[in-house]
């Protein structure tokens, strides 16, 4: 494998656990305790859908491969967290998802 390729994988893995993180399903690499912040997951499924359409026809299949674990794993887990944070909030006032909170899932 190349340098150049290592080094995407390492990107899109860099990625992957920054937003296992904001999802609250990794603890931050230094050991302190991270609220769930569902936004900056958004952000970054949305980096990695730029990513993927960027790149597309011009990754190797190890790359692909990653590129699409990574992005499969961070939107179940998205939805399943908006998902919950909605039933949890359902009966709060002011609590509905908005429209904005719309996510689609491939």
């Amino acid at each position: 494998m190349s340098r150049l390729g290592m080094s995407f994988i390492s990107y899109i893995m860099m990625l992957y656990q920054s937003g296992l993180i904001a999802l609250g399903r990794m603890q931050n690499p230094l050991g302190t305790d991270v609220p769930m912040e569902l936004e900056e997951a958004r952000s970054i499924i949305d980096l990695l859908e730029l990513l993927q359409d960027k790149t597309k026809g011009n990754l190797s299949d190890e790359e692909l491969h990653t590129l699409d674990m990574v992005m499969e794993t961070l939107r179940s887990g998205y939805v399943e967290e908006l998902s919950r944070a909605a039933s949890e909030n359902k009966d709060k006032p002011g609590s509905e998802i908005t429209e904005g909170d719309e996510f689609e899932v491939h």
